[in-house]
């Protein structure tokens, strides 16, 4: 999936590939994997609460 991400990036030109490599410079080396447990998070919180309003 990351790499059909950055390839919508690759279209998208010098301008914004060097945009792109900027924000990826100044992120820490462990930042997707805390975004996608917060992802997981309120994923599973909105799971419950659909699960609950089911019944």
């Amino acid at each position: 999936m990351g790499a059909e991400t950055a390839n919508v990036h690759i279209g998208s030109g010098p301008r914004r590939i060097a945009a792109v490599s900027a924000d990826l410079a100044k992120r820490s080396p462990d930042w997707l994997k805390v975004a996608s447990r917060a992802m997981e998070r309120a994923n599973t919180t909105d799971y419950v609460a659909w699960q609950r309003s089911r019944n």
